[in-house]
């Protein structure tokens, strides 16, 4: 038993040895340390925007309009990221792509001596057509769910406001421009159809 005294006094002796003074004579308070913190991620806007995404589930492709051309154009990319191309470049611009819904052909807005038009083409951006040709604009087309008409809105007839600016109004027109008809009478702006 004295050994074992011995030898717990000797790593007594070796253990206030290797201690330092200071920590022996004062007790120091726990300090809990906060972590720093986290950096504040910011999205950094990109020089070519990406607007109005319209994905077609037939083909597996996206139409998109983007600036990167320094003009508006309607695109078309694969759903991983390929094959991006520019189905308007040969216009002076093309905005609000809608799929028909067979997935062969796009309506889109483009502007025909600085007043928006509605045009059809083929997916692969063949086969271009204008099918309206109104003093006004006549834009954001959009396929009904058959495929047998298009609506889009324009300012086209003489509804006007109580200032004499024309009223934005719903029209309808089979795909090949034909049989165009107001489906709107109203003194309100028309803004958007779906």
């Amino acid at each position: 038993m004295k050994n074992v005294l011995c030898v717990i006094a000797l790593m007594m002796f070796m253990l206030a040895a290797c201690t330092p003074a200071s920590s022996v004579l004062t007790a120091k308070p726990l300090v809990t340390i906060a972590p720093p913190p986290m950096p504040t991620i910011t999205s950094t806007p990109t020089q070519t925007p990406t607007v109005t995404p319209t994905p077609l589930p037939f083909k597996g492709k996206i139409a998109f309009v983007s600036s990167r051309s320094g003009k508006y154009d309607v695109y078309v990319i694969n759903t991983d990221g390929s094959d991006v191309k520019d189905l308007t470049g040969e216009l002076s611009q093309g905005m609000y792509p809608a799929w028909s819904p067979d997935g062969n052909h796009i309506a889109f807005t483009s502007p025909v001596n600085g007043i928006d038009q509605v045009f059809t083409m083929k997916d692969d951006g063949s086969e271009l057509k204008q099918l309206t040709f109104n003093k006004n604009s006549s834009f954001e087309p959009a396929w009904t769910p058959d495929g047998k008409y298009i609506i889009w809105i324009s300012s086209k007839d003489d509804i006007v406001d109580d200032r004499s600016s024309p009223i934005q109004q719903g029209y309808i027109m089979k795909p090949d421009g034909s049989e165009q008809r107001r489906l709107t009478n109203s003194q309100e702006f028309v803004d958007d159809f779906s």
